[in-house]
């Protein structure tokens, strides 16, 4: 909610607001997330964007120990947004290191077969590297969706509801008047 603000986002911050309301009461302290069923749309902005957002250039690519991939205005960003945070308050540390560690190895299985054809198709894997992340942050920073992405839906494959199954999408249709 603070970053929204900070980046001239008001609604995006009443909704985060909401958001948090809603998922702490009924979603039984944020177990749940009935939020999003609602049609309250969750916003991630961090305050590497907000620097960003205020024109504060990147600088130049890093590669942090146990976090991966930042820049210089990104890493002091994090250390904002770790200050920020509620949950340190609530929850040991040794709980919320374990469960960041879980999610980074559910998130790098997730993204395994990608990284294989990344290494295996560029010619230097550390700029490929580099070369997303800063696309990515510009699309976050400018809100605006991945790089050649029009429609994030496009990326799925969705079977056509009255399609057969094992039917092939453009096989030619079948003669009805008994031919």
């Amino acid at each position: 909610m603070v970053n929204d603000l900070l980046q001239w986002k008001p609604k995006d911050a009443g909704v985060d607001v909401a958001r948090f309301g809603v998922n702490t009461t009924v979603g039984v302290l944020g177990f749940f997330d009935p939020a999003s069923g609602w049609g309250l749309e969750k916003h991630d902005e961090d305050f590497g964007q907000t620097l960003g957002v205020w024109g504060v250039p990147s600088g130049p690519y890093l590669v942090l120990p146990f976090l991966g991939p930042s820049d210089p205005r990104d890493a002091g960003g994090l250390a904002v947004d770790s200050a920020l945070s509620v949950t340190p308050w609530f929850v040991d540390w040794w709980i919320l290191a374990a469960a960041r560690v879980g999610e980074t190895v559910n998130t790098r299985s997730l993204i395994l077969d990608e990284v294989r054809e990344a290494k295996r198709s560029s010619v230097d894997y550390y700029s490929f590297v580099r070369n997303a992340y800063f696309q990515r942050r510009r699309a976050l920073i400018a809100d605006t969706a991945a790089p050649g992405v029009e429609n994030p839906e496009e990326l799925y494959y969705i079977p056509e509801e009255n399609a057969p199954p094992n039917a092939p999408e453009n096989a030619p249709e079948k003669p009805t008047d008994g031919q």
